[in-house]
């Protein structure tokens, strides 16, 4: 199934064609929005505002379903970048509660 959504973004009214399994919850979501707009509610209708980094976000995502790259991308980037952040993080966070264990141990003597 196929969804169409239009944002406003500057100004300009960005169309966005995105593919989803029927049983999808998006795909259930637009079904359900069908029956609203049928009943004559305008305020759905209208164009979405939409912020710079969502549009990015938008631009990324169609990007990815033009050049087919989705499955190479998710192999590749399996243990990626914001993963091995998070996990330096909270690895410098436990060295830090060690450390500072270690420190109220020595001033109790």
């Amino acid at each position: 199934m196929s969804i169409t959504r239009t944002y406003d973004f500057a100004g300009e009214a960005i169309r966005v064609t995105k593919t989803v399994d029927l049983g999808s919850e998006e795909a259930k979501n637009v079904k359900r929005d069908e029956g609203v707009k049928k009943n004559e509610t305008t305020s759905l209708l209208k164009p979405v505002g939409i912020s710079g980094w969502e549009k990015s976000k938008l631009d990324w995502e169609t990007f990815k379903d033009q050049e087919g790259i989705e499955d190479e991308l998710r192999n590749f980037n399996k243990d990626g970048y914001l993963e091995k952040q998070a996990f330096l993080q909270r690895a410098d966070e436990r060295q830090f509660e060690i450390e500072k264990d270690m420190r109220k141990g020595t001033r109790r003597k």
